[in-house]
C-alpha cells in the first residue's frame, strides 16, 4: 500500500508542477539522510542562508491521540483513490493479497 500511496502523493505534486521523486513517509531512520541530502540539492544558493526547518513524528505512539471515526474517513477516501487511480490507469478492478508465511503478495486484477 505503501507503493500506491508515494505513487499518488507523486502524482498530484507533479500536476502542481512541484517536483517531488517521493514522499516524506519513512518506514524508519534509515532514509531520513537520503530525504535530507536531496531536499538540500533542490535549494538554492539564497535558500541555503537560512536554516532548513524540520518536524518528524513517531507514528508508534500516534494511535491513541487519534480519533478513529476521521481516521476510517480518511482512509476510505485514500483507499477509493488508489483504486480509481490503478482502474483509470491500468485497468484494474481488484486487489488482491495473500498471505505466506513471512510477508504479504498484493496482486491488482482486472475484470474479465
Amino acid at each position: 500500500m505503501f507503493t500506491m500511496v508515494n505513487d499518488l502523493w507523486v502524482s498530484k505534486l507533479k500536476k502542481a508542477d512541484i517536483p517531488c521523486d517521493s514522499s516524506w513517509i519513512l518506514n524508519d531512520s534509515t532514509g531520513v539522510v537520503e530525504v535530507i541530502n536531496n531536499l538540500n540539492l533542490l535549494r538554492s544558493e539564497i535558500d541555503k542562508a537560512s536554516p532548513l526547518l524540520l518536524q518528524s513524528f513517531d507514528f508508534s505512539t500516534l494511535y491513541t491521540k487519534i480519533d478513529l471515526v476521521d481516521l476510517k474517513a480518511h482512509m476510505r477516501v485514500l483507499i477509493n483513490k488508489v483504486f480509481n487511480r490503478m482502474l483509470k490507469l491500468h485497468h484494474f478492478n481488484f486487489l488482491m493479497v495473500q498471505k505466506t508465511a513471512l510477508n504479504f503478495r498484493i496482486l491488482w486484477l482486472k475484470q474479465k
